[in-house]
């Protein structure tokens, strides 16, 4: 099969990925890129992941034809795949930029900032799940509903020290009550090395393990 070839951007022009469903390899990714204009293209989400090993590698079909993509990009995908998360495109920095041109590399970082705000949602790929990932998610499901139960009903007007001040108590009484072993899950899941330089998009954003794990929404 013949490697993928990238076709030039035009001005204002940005690549989004498809992911189409497991034909007869279940470990075989197939996706399309296409091509569309900024200013007009459909809803799309942000993935951002962990880097892992820059060296481990996988091979997807893209167009009809191979491309190789880090092997956390690949389990990325999929997960997502294996739960049906396939309607919305998708926004991968290591697929949008043609590595192999340093002239489109340039040309294209003053467009990052409007592409990152466009984007609907923004999914974190932070790995296949260890033995700690449920109970880092449960860490991390107290911390954020204790912040919505003290700031929910305040006014952004009238977040001030004593409202940040409840909220800092309650996350205090989160800590004394949750036993070790689930902040050291925490540790697992926020010690992985995340691709952040970009930032995050202007929509909500959901973290992904590769497990039965709930989708945690924040």
């Amino acid at each position: 099969m013949a490697p993928f070839v990238y076709n030039a951007l035009r001005e204002n022009e940005i690549r989004l990925v498809d992911i189409f469903p497991a034909g007869g390899n279940e470990e075989q990714i197939e996706i399309g890129l296409s091509t569309t204009n900024l200013s007009r293209c459909p809803d799309y989400r942000l993935l951002t992941y962990t880097w892992g090993n820059p060296e481990e590698r996988r091979i997807v079909k893209c167009n009809g034809h191979e491309i190789q993509v880090l092997q956390t990009v690949n389990s990325a995908l999929l997960a997502l795949r294996e739960n049906q998360s396939l309607s919305t495109p998708l926004w991968i920095s290591t697929l949008y930029i043609n590595q192999e041109d340093n002239s489109e590399k340039g040309k294209i970082m003053g467009q990052t900032t409007h592409i990152l705000g466009k984007a609907v949602r923004t999914i974190l790929w932070v790995g296949l799940a260890s033995v700690h990932t449920s109970a880092a998610f449960e860490v991390v499901s107290k911390l954020v509903s204790a912040r919505r139960g003290v700031l929910q009903d305040v006014p952004l007007s009238e977040i001030g020290p004593r409202a940040l001040q409840t909220a800092r108590e309650k996350y205090r009484e989160i800590v004394s009550l949750s036993p070790p072993t689930e902040w050291k899950a925490l540790e697992d899941i926020t010690g992985r090395h995340m691709f952040t330089r970009l930032g995050l998009g202007s929509g909500g954003y959901r973290v992904r393990t590769g497990s039965v794990t709930p989708l945690w929404v924040v």
